[in-house]
């Protein structure tokens, strides 16, 4: 992840702690009760970024792992597209290098 800006860091924050841990417990359940599925656009999606980004099969299952988690967080039984989209903006830009 990019580093924050000062100005990021001073604003004022957006969401009680209380409501965040809520939903990071609703989402944790969520993922212990039930397997999500990526729906066929999140996993077009994701074949696109394994043929041209260097991700490996690990790097692939990574990524729907933390779209997995981040489809939970927004409440979603199903992982969608901008889950991927999402995921794959949390990988070090060093990971994409091709040197």
């Amino acid at each position: 992840m990019p580093r924050s800006s000062g100005a990021e860091l001073a604003a004022p924050t957006g969401e009680p702690t209380e409501s965040v841990a809520a939903r990071v417990a609703e989402a944790q359940k969520a993922l212990n009760q039930r397997h999500s599925e990526a729906s066929p656009d999140a996993r077009s999606l994701l074949d696109q970024a394994v043929d041209r980004l260097p991700l490996s099969a690990r790097g692939r299952a990574r990524s729907l792992r933390v779209a997995t988690t981040v489809a939970a967080l927004a409440g979603s039984t199903v992982v969608e597209s901008e889950h991927i989209a999402e995921a794959l903006s949390y990988r070090a830009p060093s990971d994409f290098n091709t040197d």
